[in-house]
């Protein structure tokens, strides 16, 4: 485990300056949005990753090859399935 560690933290920051492994420190993240605006949250669990708004958006910009944090030409709004 302090192997990979070490491995994580000796990684390059992402193209906006975040860390290359982000670690989600916060109890909820935002799973849908609303037409009104509203925001749909889920719990931020083990497994949560994959219906977490921002994590799909930014992934989606890495495979785009874009700055993660660049905005969707169509915004991801709803992973609450």
């Amino acid at each position: 485990m302090v192997a990979w560690r070490d491995f994580v933290r000796a990684l390059p920051a992402q193209a906006d300056g975040r860390d290359a492994a982000e670690v989600v420190t916060i109890d909820v993240v935002p799973a849908k949005l609303g037409a009104d605006g509203s925001v749909v949250t889920i719990e931020s669990t083990h497994g949560s990753f994959d219906n977490d708004l921002e994590t799909i958006s930014r992934t989606i910009n890495r495979v785009l090859g874009k700055v993660p944090s660049a905005p969707l030409e169509v915004g991801v709004t709803d992973l609450k399935y």
